[in-house]
């Protein structure tokens, strides 16, 4: 099933269907602007990063947060997938 996201300042994502653009998640967990999403189709999740320093991993299907991944000393600006890594731009 294709989904939508969208995110910003108000430090939430949410899940449209794109053929009805009909609200299907909303996802809560960051403290602060949410500033890019990044899917990983074969592995069912994608992982958000934000202005509060974290980058959560959230399953697609159930929508809850996997992994919290803190660490970071700025905000994370950036995310993206590769061959067999995250990578994140602080």
């Amino acid at each position: 099933d294709a989904v939508l996201l969208a995110a910003g300042s108000d430090e939430t994502m949410t899940m449209y269907d794109p053929i009805t653009w009909e609200t299907v998640g909303e996802l809560e967990g960051h403290s602060a602007w949410v500033h890019a999403v990044a899917v990983c189709k074969e592995r069912g999740i994608f992982c958000s990063a934000s202005e509060d320093g974290t980058v959560r991993v959230w399953d697609i299907k159930t929508k809850k947060c996997l992994r919290k991944l803190t660490g970071h000393k700025t905000a994370a600006h950036s995310v993206c997938f590769g061959p067999g890594r995250l990578v994140v731009g602080c």
